[in-house]
């Protein structure tokens, strides 16, 4: 019984997102995302005109990686809830390895593009966009993790 309830609210809550990972789904739900994202992003670096002319560019191209590296991570956890209590050793040891993988390429990211924004708009506005960027990612895995029982959990049987 808690096997089927699992499996009915991990749907309801994953099915928009996971729907065909390949699909137009994704795109539009990451397009939505980075509409509000970028919005908020704009609001609270408040730059002059000059400057997000000169961030913008920045900012889209940051997005299109970072999408790309959210899309591989929620292709990881639907993996997870998909083996949720029938995963082998190694299968756990490679979906922990790949979010391992995938959360070294975000800090990779990261600095990647502060180092670009430094270089474009100044070091303290790159560092507003640093911890926005945490902040939101941040709060995007917890959203998705309090949704997703830890191993054992459910004691599922």
């Amino acid at each position: 019984m808690k096997k089927t309830i699992l499996a009915l609210v991990m749907f309801m809550f994953f099915a928009p997102v996971f729907a065909q990972e390949s699909s137009d789904d994704i795109k539009i739900i990451q397009s939505i995302y980075g509409k509000e994202k970028r919005d908020l992003v704009g609001q609270f670096l408040a730059l002059s005109p000059e400057d997000l002319a000169k961030f913008a560019p920045i900012y889209e191209a940051y997005e299109v990686e970072r999408k790309e590296l959210g899309k591989q991570r929620l292709q990881n956890i639907a993996e997870y809830v998909r083996v949720y209590g029938t995963a082998d050793e190694k299968k756990m040891d490679e979906m922990t390895m790949i979010s391992l993988k995938l959360n070294a390429q975000s800090d990779k990211l990261m600095a990647k593009y502060y180092t670009k924004v430094k270089k474009a708009i100044g070091v303290k506005n790159a560092a507003k966009f640093f911890q926005i960027e945490n902040y939101l990612a941040l709060s995007v895995k917890m959203s998705i993790w309090d949704n997703v029982p830890f191993l054992d959990e459910l004691d599922i049987k």
